[in-house]
């Protein structure tokens, strides 16, 4: 009930779109974050709209500049405590996933991150995660190098992707901050590895999902 009686104020973000047109919600914490996709899908299920309409895309990029970018961005930001080190939060998270590993689980189960930044680079069970409740083929999955060596021609197939035809889209750039980029702590890379390597098999599984053209193939470049 509170999250029907909530959705009215979500749809308020979108007063100012008309009727017809195709609404974007962007955000980079829905993948990792727990219950997200459980409550899209009941909210629409409840609400009688068909949630096989929804389409669901996703740019990556190499997790250990992703995690070492979002800790830069929080210190920026006054988000931590001031004395809160690079190698502390890397730490904690993968300790937080070493724990998570060594519990009891059923094959289906994920390790889902929420907002733990290190473990918002396991992309591989963050995909499996929203797979259990959507249609692989609702799915686009790109990376940033991509993005940035063709932006036409990525668009052009996001565009065909989510239904859109001849639209003029203007990429923007947000969360802008400079900075020196500090050595990667010991164990990052060999930590990410692995799930890297797991998302590529992912790729192998289910290749309709993942945006790969002859001259710009999908890679992380770790």
């Amino acid at each position: 009930p509170e999250l029907i009686s909530g959705f009215p104020r979500y749809v308020e973000h979108f007063r100012h779109c008309d009727a017809e047109q195709l609404r974007v919600d962007a955000t980079p914490i829905y993948l990792s974050r727990s219950g997200t996709a459980e409550h899209l899908k009941e909210v629409y299920t409840k609400l009688g709209l068909d949630v096989t309409k929804l389409r669901f895309l996703a740019i990556f990029r190499d997790p250990v500049q992703r995690v070492i970018s979002a800790y830069e961005h929080k210190k920026r930001h006054s988000e931590w405590d001031e004395t809160a080190t690079l190698e502390d939060k890397i730490s904690e998270g993968i300790a937080k996933y070493n724990e998570w590993k060594q519990q009891e689980h059923e094959p289906e189960d994920v390790f889902v991150a929420d907002a733990d930044m290190v473990g918002r680079g396991i992309y591989d069970q963050s995909i499996r995660h929203w797979f259990q409740h959507f249609d692989h083929s609702q799915f686009m999955f790109l990376t940033l190098k991509q993005l940035t060596a063709d932006p036409s021609g990525v668009l052009d197939a996001v565009q065909e992707f989510v239904g859109l035809k001849n639209a003029r889209l203007v990429m923007h750039k947000a969360n802008m901050g400079a900075y020196d980029p500090p050595p990667v702590p010991p164990g990052l890379v060999e930590f990410y590895a692995p799930h890297v390597e797991a998302l590529f098999k992912l790729k192998a599984e289910y290749p309709g999902c993942f945006y790969e053209t002859e001259h710009n193939k999908f890679n992380l470049d770790m």
